[in-house]
């Protein structure tokens, strides 16, 4: 997890506010719309798949070129993805994970993975 000072992050924290903002006003007002069901709330985080994953793409690029005008080195393609990997893990940890296990007590687990984590699937 990035802990950064709290003052640090509010500079941060409004610019990131404004670009979420802007891209779920988008989301909300396209035709583009990714057919997910009957759950217009679904459709619209659905749509904005693909915007969240341009505008992530072209802030580390935007990055990488104002910090490093010499042009990328294999260095940098490690530390961002590396970057993404622990934010991607993160995300999972903090939300899925807690997702899933809520699911598990509502619908009971599969029979794969039992009553007992350290059993091996078979």
């Amino acid at each position: 997890m990035p802990y950064i000072k709290q003052e640090e992050r509010e500079k941060y924290d409004v610019l990131i506010q404004e670009l979420a903002g802007k891209i779920a006003y988008e989301c909300i007002i396209t035709d583009e719309t990714v057919d997910v069901g009957k759950n217009f709330s679904d459709k619209k985080i659905a749509s904005s798949a693909g915007v969240l994953n341009y505008c992530i793409t072209e802030l580390i690029s935007e990055l990488f070129k104002r910090l490093s005008p010499e042009g990328i080195r294999y260095w940098h393609i490690a530390l961002i993805s590396g970057i993404l990997d622990n934010v991607s893990s993160e995300y999972y940890r903090r939300k899925a994970a807690t997702y899933e296990d809520k699911k598990i007590q509502e619908n009971g687990d599969v029979t794969a993975y039992g009553n007992n984590e350290n059993r091996r699937l078979e």
